[in-house]
């Protein structure tokens, strides 16, 4: 089973301290959101280059390939 790209955590738990493992799929207004950083660093790269477009090929792939680098600490 692929890891989903989202998750989300209940922000509320119930009053008698017991707690639920929180993790669900879907998003209500008051759960705390998990990305994969794959799956960030993924859509981010797509967002740069779109708003890269006036500029040259070589100069996107550059500062895309920079980009992931740095995010990924290399």
């Amino acid at each position: 089973m692929e890891a989903p790209e989202k998750i989300y955590l209940e922000k509320e738990y119930p009053d008698n301290g017991v707690l639920p493992n929180g993790l669900n799929y879907n998003q209500s207004p008051n759960d705390i959101e998990y990305i994969r950083a794959d799956a960030f660093i993924k859509k981010a790269s797509f967002w740069l280059e779109c708003n890269l477009s006036d500029r040259p090929m070589e100069d996107r792939k550059f500062w895309v390939e920079d980009f992931e680098n740095y995010i990924k600490g290399e």
